[in-house]
Formats: C-alpha cells, structure tokens, sequence
C-alpha cells in the first residue's frame, strides 16, 4: 500500500512481487525490482535506475491515469514485459529498456528531445539466414562506420553486411548481397534498395562470425543481444500491412514475407483484431535453431508443426495469397504481453499424429490432424512445407496432390483408407545426406480404436504399424536424393515451397477405419475366413471383409500380378470377430491384384480386379 520514493545514493532491492497505490519514484541511486511490478505511476529521475529484473518473468504494470516517467538521462531496464494502460514519458536522454523475447504494450508514449526504447533482440549465429523485422522508426540495417561511429538505429551495425545501400561493401549492389526482402510481385528474392527497414516487411539476413570478413580480431558477440532504438511504431491505430499479392496463372507465386512492426507480440488467433481477406490460415515463421519453418495455426496444436499463434517482435513471417486481392491488417488489440501460451493441444478432442525425422544431428517433423471440416484433397487448411534457409537440414513431409505439406488436415470421418505419400532426406552444405535415420511419431493423440496407421517405406518393403512401436530405423542412400548446387534449386519456382523429388516418395503412410462387427447372439466365427471383395471389379475403392476365430497377429497384403507388394490395408493384433477394410487404389493401374490374409500360421488368398 502506498508509495515507494528512492531518492539516496545506493542500491535498494525489492525481491518479491510488488504492489503500491500511490506513486514511486527512483531520485537517485539503483531501485532493483526481483519480481513483478504495478504502481499507479512510476517516475525514474535524473541520477536514478530503476531495474526490474530477475530469473522469471518481471512485468512492469501502469494502471489507466497513471504514468511511467524515465527522466532526462536515467535508464530502466526491464526483464519482463511493460503494460501501460496509462502514459510512459521519456524524456531527453533517457532510455527505457525492452530485452528479447519481452514485450512493450503502451498507446500513449511520449519522447522528449532524444529519448528512446531500446529493443533487443537475440539472434543465433554465425554463418546462417534468420528472418527479422523492426518495431523502431526510422530502424536501419546495417552501419559501415561501426564502431566507429555507432548508430543506435541500427539493428546488425555489429555485423558485416553487403549488397545494399548503407551496408558495410554497397560495390556488390544487385549481386552478392547479405540481405534480401521477397519481391511478391515478381516472385523472387531481392536486395534491398535501401537500409532502412520497412514498416510490416520481412528480411532475410545472413550473419557473418566477423564484422571484417576474415578478421577474427573483429569476432561477433552472439551472446550479446542485437539492438535498435529509437521511437516504437505508432501502436494505437489499426496497421495495414505492406500490399499482398496473388497471382492466379502460377497460385505457387502468391507468398508475401512480412514482419511484425511493433515491439509486442502477435496473437495470430485474436480473430476480431485481425483483418485476413484471401489468404490461407497460416502464418509460416522461421525456427532458426532447428532450420525448419513452423506453421502457426489458429487450431489445436501439433506438436513441433503447428505452434502457438505468436508471432514474437522482430519475426518476418510469411502468408499466402488465395484469391484475388488479398489483404491483411490488425488493430492494437492483436498485441499480447507473453510468448507463453496456453496448452491448446492438450484441450483438443481431435485426432492429430506428427512424423519425426532424424538424420545425424538434425531432425524434422509433418503432422496430421484430423476435424469436420477438413478434407482429404489440398485446401487452405493445409499447411505448405517451406524449403529450410541453411544449407544442412532434415526434411520429412506428406504429398498432396504434388504439394509438399507440413500440416495435413484430414476428414476425421473416414470412409475409406487413406494412402498419404511420405517424402524423407537431408542434405549436409548440400550434399545429399546417406546414413542412418529414424522416423518417430512423438504426437499420437486421441487416434480412434479402431484405425490402423501403417508406416510402409516403399523401398524395403517393411511396414510398421504405429501402434505397436515408436520408431523405425532404415538407410538413406545419396544416390536416391536430388544433388543441388543451390538452395533455389530445392524450391518451386517463385516460390519458398520446397520441391519434390518427382519420383516415388519412399514411404506411405497409411490411415485405415478398420472395423470389427459385434458376433451374432455373442458367436465367434467358428472358422478362419477371406471373403471375395466387393464390389468387384471395382473402381477405384472395393470393401474387403475377413473373418478370425480368436485373436491373432493379422496382416492384410495387396500384390500386384508379379507378385509386388503395393499395399499393406492391416498389420496388427486383431480381437475375434468378423473385421473389414476398405482398399483405395486410386494411384494404381487397371488389373488383376491378388489380396493375402495372414493370421498367425495360416495364409489366404484371393484375386481381385481393378477397372478404370
């Protein structure tokens, strides 16, 4: 209750959480602030530091009709997030800090003379692409007087830029550059004309480990966080994004790369603050760490696919043009104090299942989720697969109509099985990766009963059946992957999406609604039984019905007349009873196919004929 005025010389530390009525002021000396802050106004003066700081999360809160006041010359450093529903005053001189991965909230802000935010941003590095935005006006690139002359405006001055103008070597303008923004209207990567960053755009830059190229006197700090400062874009009205495009000859050419221009995170699915007129649902962010992108959904989450709906301060992300004149804005009340979310997935009742796969140090994920209103052909609820921006990665992901997918969204309603192509590799400086790799489903939520999920790799012929076991190890051969000698190689044209390989994917992943029937009058069968499909000739789907006298170890095989194995419908412990399955041959071609029943030691068979 009441104030909190520090006006001697010293450092007091506060390490609880804590609230007052009245105002506080920090005179002089260091206010240390160890946990969560509110006051109804707070005034940092001339001489003093207040510092809130500590190893969890500490926000600084200003009620409405209060004020946060940073004098001419004083610091404040937060560790949290800042919230203002009042006024934040900096006056001349004095600097409000905001750390990575924190955020500013604040409508009314004032700047007196030379007053500033200072955001920061970590960045993980050398020798890699990240994607970034800037929440600062006037915020620029690069700085080739640094250290020279420093410029508080610029974002990378501590390293070596090039290709631009304002970069540290602007010769190589039009070629060779550090930094590019996706040109949607051409389709294509381009430098930058200038080095200022656009308000709502989003870049690509690669990070040198030098500021002088080759000079390991002049090292980059990774460590230490990137920073710009300056006034916080305008939060208090509706932001409209740079113009989106579509292109309706080539629908592959309609991504726009943009980026959050304000110094809060995004919640992607505050549906009311946001405009979205013709684009799909996701918004695709870099995950520089683990080169992949992640979808950011407005649905359940799948684990290491689809994440939370945030997009962090300085995130570039892209969105997908679906029809004409496409557009995207978003009010203030888009802006959300934490990066932390809510667990959506574990509140999910929806089927949803993600591959994993690994390849020496690297890993990569597709998911499969499952609802009402999707569909088994390629919608805008899917999820696009975007070509990683390093040149050593793992790939995995579904086909969809010769569209790499890293979320598919599927009918949970299932009529018939589902064969869903499956493509896995890795490339090292863009060398096709051969070794060992391990597939792993790490997500495998609320599948019902009385599916079966077969992993089939196409190449050795083994099929895994996900219930009864985690992982399946197998060898990638280099000669069965594309050789490239450029990233833009394993892209489709005027496109971030990655490219096929235009071969036989190695796997399928196969969704089948087995069903048992309940025994007559609590009967069994008495006898093991294949029954004749139907119907028959069939196109392109046929039923197939089996009986079993007791449980057993079953396997249901499709073969082609050579004797080829084209299809595994059931590999798991099946109860007694009559069971059926439904077969989907829609990728084979018209013909005689033989399909096999294995129980335990007993094996039938029996012919049947596509016609298409």
């Amino acid at each position: 209750a009441g104030g909190l005025a520090k006006d001697g010389a010293g450092t007091l530390t506060l390490s609880n959480a804590n609230t007052f009525t009245g105002a506080t002021t920090v005179d002089a000396g260091v206010l240390v602030i160890g946990d969560d802050f509110a006051s109804s106004s707070i005034a940092v003066n001339s001489g003093g530091t207040l510092r809130v700081t500590g190893t969890e999360t500490n926000d600084i809160t200003v009620a409405a009709g209060g004020t946060l006041e940073v004098a001419a010359g004083a610091t404040l450093i937060v560790n949290g997030n800042v919230v203002s529903e009042g006024s934040i005053i900096i006056n001349d001189g004095a600097t409000l800090v905001v750390p990575s991965g924190r955020n500013l909230i604040a409508s009314d802000i004032t700047y007196n003379g030379i007053g500033a935010i200072e955001f920061q941003r970590e960045f993980s590095g050398p020798d890699r692409w990240v994607s970034f935005s800037s929440p600062v006006v006037g915020s620029v690139i690069g700085n080739a007087n640094y250290p020279g002359t420093p410029n508080p405006l610029a974002l990378f001055e501590r390293v070596w830029t090039q290709g631009f103008p304002g970069s540290d070597y602007e010769d190589s303008v039009g070629s060779l550059t550090s930094v590019y923004f996706y040109d949607a209207a051409a389709g294509e990567w381009a430098a930058p004309t200038s080095n200022t960053i656009e308000a709502g755009r989003g870049y690509i830059i690669r990070l040198y480990a030098e500021k002088i190229r080759g000079d390991g006197d002049t090292a980059v700090d990774f460590g230490e966080a990137f920073r710009t400062a300056g006034a916080q874009r305008d939060a208090d009205v509706e932001f409209d994004f740079p113009e989106l495009t579509f292109n309706s000859v080539g629908s592959e050419d309609s991504w726009n790369l943009l980026g959050n221009p304000w110094g809060a995170a995004l919640d992607w699915a505050a549906g009311s603050g946001w405009t979205k007129a013709n684009i799909t649902e996701f918004a695709y962010v870099y995950d520089p760490e683990n080169d992949r992108y992640l979808a950011t959904g407005e649905d359940s989450l799948v684990d290491d696919v689809l994440t939370q709906p945030i997009i962090a301060p300085f995130q570039a992300f892209w969105v997908k043009g679906s029809a004409a004149n496409p557009a995207l804005s978003m009010e203030p009340t888009v802006r959300v104090a934490s990066s932390e979310n809510a667990d959506l997935f574990s509140d999910s009742p929806n089927p949803v299942l993600a591959l994993k796969l690994d390849t020496g140090d690297r890993s990569s994920f597709t998911g499969f989720r499952f609802g009402q209103d999707f569909s088994a052909e390629f919608t805008s609820r899917d999820a696009y697969f975007l070509t990683p921006m390093s040149y050593t990665f793992a790939y995995i992901y579904s086909v969809n109509e010769g569209t790499p997918t890293l979320l598919k969204s599927l009918p949970v309603d299932l009529a018939e099985q589902l064969v869903l192509p499956i493509e896995a590799g890795g490339y090292v400086e863009l060398i096709p990766y051969s070794g060992s790799a391990k597939i792993s489903w790490p997500t495998f939520e609320n599948i019902p009963a009385h599916w079966t999920i077969t992993l089939v790799d196409n190449e050795t012929g083994a099929s895994v059946d996900l219930r009864n076991a985690d992982s399946y190890q197998f060898q990638i051969s280099a000669a069965s992957l594309n050789s490239v000698s450029d990233l833009s190689e394993l892209r489709l044209e005027n496109s971030p999406v990655m490219r096929t390989s235009g071969v036989e994917t190695r796997f399928e992943l196969l969704i089948n609604p087995t069903t048992t029937s309940a025994p007559i009058n609590g009967e069994l069968p008495q006898v093991m039984a294949l029954n004749q499909n139907y119907p028959n000739p069939f196109n392109p789907t046929t039923r197939i019905s089996y009986d079993l006298p007791q449980s057993a170890d079953v396997r249901l095989d499709v073969f082609n007349i050579q004797g080829q194995r084209v299809a595994t419908l059931v590999n798991v412990t099946q109860n007694a009873g009559s069971h059926n399955v439904t077969f989907n041959a829609a990728n084979l071609a018209s013909g005689v196919y033989l399909y096999r029943l294995q129980a335990g030691a007993t094996v039938l068979t029996k012919k049947m004929t596509l016609v298409k």
